[in-house]
């Protein structure tokens, strides 16, 4: 489990163990989700990054998380950047609405 959680910080620190299974990213300022941002942390069952002021996540960002479980996005607003968005399709996408 790694902490960076309200660190002002604009960037995933390369510092953060590769074995990492939980990170809590939680506010923050990454504006800018790149393919390479968790590329390292393959093993990656849990990530928040809420409230981190996310605009733009780019396309295959998760390809190396095959384990990825639990994401995080609260009040993040990732789609803020596309106003006229009417369809967001999350097709195999499994969620879980609590108990």
């Amino acid at each position: 489990t790694a902490d960076g959680s309200d660190l002002d910080l604009s960037f995933v620190p390369n510092q953060i163990t590769e074995s990492t299974k939980s990170l809590d990213f939680s506010f923050n300022y990454l504006l800018a989700l790149y393919n390479s941002t968790f590329q390292r942390l393959k093993n990656l069952v849990s990530l928040d990054l809420t409230r981190c002021g996310i605009v733009i996540m780019y396309k295959n960002i998760f390809q190396h998380q095959s384990d990825l479980e639990t994401l995080i996005l609260w009040d993040s607003h990732p789609f803020s950047a596309t106003p006229h968005l009417h369809n967001l399709d999350c097709s195999h996408i499994k969620y879980s609405l609590g108990t």
